[in-house]
């Protein structure tokens, strides 16, 4: 009776595996089809109408340094850096007589100049500026170098990795938290016969991805300065692109996955390192960011001590059986 027992609960894992495999393909299709489309639509328009200017750090951040990179260099390609227009969190260097080369240096004193000299450094980060340093190139290179292409094009480009980024992962998350959490009801992301992402709203299983959506799209503050060129706008897409991929570590203690919570794919682990590369290059932008992810990593450290827990005592429970 124990190996009938046994067999039936690893029957209905690989069942419950199968199906999650494909309710997954689903989403991933309606978001392809209805979700993306509208995004994109939404986004760009919002660029192409954003007239005004909301605060200097839309240049100082990003712009300015990118394009002192990419322009601002000599026929044998050395930087001009006294041409360049950049502020102090771009300049600011450690004093001669606080740096760790100095000949005249006290060795005792390794960390604390270590840290005298880190404090004194820079305080932005190159990781922030690199598509828009790339996207210069480009132009550079192809002679595209207009003032429109200049000045407009990045702020098209950022709306492509942070706004769109943005809204998709807000959908794809409200459907993950607010889709699975009844274990006696099937996930039905995707009707038979879509017709338009609005008109499946009042479907009960879509109604609070669609409206998550439309917050997002909808929201003032987020076509105001999503859109523009801040560093702020990279670390919440990074930020938002990390939860989503972490959706299914997170679902494996919710009690439609109490059944599977024993069983770890080779790709939640794969997302879940990808999740933290990302976050390690949000917090390079900006290290607050940290306040988000630490409690993500405590989160998914105690769920993997209770997938251990677990996993030990099904096989205790194989062994006596």
């Amino acid at each position: 009776m124990p190996i009938k027992e046994t067999q039936s609960s690893t029957t209905t894992t690989t069942a419950i595996s199968r199906s999650s495999t494909k309710n997954d393909d689903d989403l991933i299709i309606k978001i392809f089809y209805h979700v993306l489309p509208i995004s994109i639509l939404h986004r760009i328009l919002n660029a192409l109408l954003l007239q005004t200017q909301f605060d200097p750090d839309e240049y100082w951040q990003t712009l300015e340094p990118a394009y002192c990179l990419a322009f601002n260099r000599d026929h044998d390609r050395k930087l001009l850096s006294n041409n360049c227009a950049l502020t102090w969190e771009w300049t600011r260097r450690c004093d001669s007589h606080h740096s760790i080369h100095d000949h005249n240096y006290n060795h005792n004193h390794d960390c604390q100049s270590f840290l005298d000299e880190a404090l004194h450094g820079p305080l932005r980060s190159h990781a922030a500026i690199l598509p828009t340093y790339l996207y210069y190139l480009l132009l550079q290179i192809l002679h595209l170098d207009s003032t429109w292409m200049v000045y407009r094009g990045p702020v098209i480009l950022n709306v492509i990795l942070t706004s769109i980024p943005v809204d998709v992962c807000v959908y794809y998350i409200a459907t993950c938290c607010f889709c699975c959490i009844r274990p006696n009801k099937k996930r039905n992301f995707v009707k038979q016969q879509p017709t338009s992402l609005l008109s499946t709203a009042a479907s009960s299983s879509t109604t609070t991805p669609t409206w998550a959506f439309l917050c997002s799209i909808t929201s003032w503050f987020h076509g105001y300065a999503l859109s523009r060129t801040y560093a702020n706008s990279i670390e919440t897409s990074l930020l938002l692109i990390g939860m989503a991929l972490l959706q299914p570590s997170f679902g494996f203690l919710h009690s439609n996955h109490i059944t599977s919570s024993t069983t770890k794919t080779t790709t939640t682990t794969i997302r879940e390192k990808l999740a933290f590369v990302l976050g390690g290059i949000s917090t390079s932008i900006r290290f607050t960011t940290l306040a988000a992810w630490i409690p993500i990593g405590l989160y998914l450290s105690h769920q993997r001590r209770r997938r251990q827990q677990q996993q030990q005592q099904l096989q205790q429970q194989t062994k006596i059986t």
